[in-house]
């Protein structure tokens, strides 16, 4: 009997021991840091979609590329950066997005900066303000 005490015993402290590093780990599937594979992927993704809804030359989606993948740096850079106050942080974002777009219309036709413009207005939702709730969790 007293075997089997000392056994469980053991395996409790030892999984007490291992939960912790368990935790850590993020789960299969999670999101990599704000680097790694994902922001490539996501820089692809945006040049498809405007690609598709500008219809892009392949010159222009050459040019656009590299814009894309500057401001998703910098945009790295101040998310990461935690000092300084949000509001701040929040208005460099935005200065960057216009910058990012600025040099994208400079590459675009006179119908395809209509349609740009169009596209910016909007987000997920429709037009600004009137993005869906976003849910959470088990809802």
């Amino acid at each position: 009997m007293k075997a089997t005490k000392r056994a469980l015993l053991a395996l409790a402290l030892a999984s007490g021991l291992a939960a912790p590093s368990l935790l850590a780990q993020p789960p299969e599937g999670g999101r990599p840091g704000p680097g790694g594979p994902r922001a490539e992927m996501r820089i692809e993704d945006r040049l498809k979609q405007l690609g598709e809804a500008l219809a892009l030359t392949d010159e222009q989606k050459t040019a656009i590329k590299p814009i894309l993948e500057e401001s998703g740096a910098e945009m790295r850079k101040l998310l990461e950066d935690r000092s300084g106050d949000r509001e701040a942080r929040r208005s460099k974002l935005m200065e960057l997005r216009e910058k990012t777009n600025t040099k994208i219309a400079a590459l675009l036709t006179d119908e395809q900066k209509a349609k740009f413009a169009e596209l910016n207005k909007r987000g997920p939702g429709g037009p600004r303000g009137e993005r869906p709730e976003r849910r959470r969790g088990g809802e």
